[in-house]
């Protein structure tokens, strides 16, 4: 288990840390009630307004038009979608947080695949390559001797 080479990760170090930024940007938005809440307020408004013109109208005849009651109808449909569309868009948001926490992941894992470990007690016996040199996967970099088979 211990850390015997670690590759160059210079690269996939910046990717992770894009990835956590890009967690910690999805997290709050996904946490916000902002545009749920200012949609819900200006739908309670919208009704109340209707409601105002409507009450007017009955106490006196002709004194709100029905362009003016048509338009505070719409104000109150309008601020009902804008509730749907902020639950909607926070769903998303909610979404998009679990798609970056997988990429985290992803990043995460791909540094670990730049470190080689040490699969087992023992010494390193030989090297096969030297700091700064190219390495391709599956290609052979030290030889770790068993402590245990060898009685160490």
């Amino acid at each position: 288990g211990e850390l015997l080479v670690s590759l160059d990760s210079r690269e996939q170090q910046m990717l992770r840390g894009k990835a956590r930024s890009e967690v910690e940007i999805a997290a709050a938005k996904a946490a916000s009630n902002v545009q749920r809440d200012f949609a819900r307020v200006s739908h309670e408004i919208a009704k109340a307004d209707e409601a105002r013109a409507l009450e007017s109208e009955k106490k006196f005849a002709k004194s709100v038009s029905q362009t003016e009651l048509d338009q505070l109808r719409l104000a109150v449909e309008k601020t009902r979608f804008e509730i749907t569309n902020a639950e909607e868009e926070q769903t998303l948001a909610r979404l998009t947080l679990r798609l970056k926490e997988q990429e985290l992941d992803l990043a995460s894992h791909k540094l670990e695949l730049r470190q080689i470990v040490a699969p087992f007690p023992g010494v390193v016996a030989q090297r096969y390559r030297r700091l700064g040199e190219w390495v391709q996967p599956g290609e052979k970099v030290l030889l770790v001797d068993d402590l245990l088979a060898t009685g160490g």
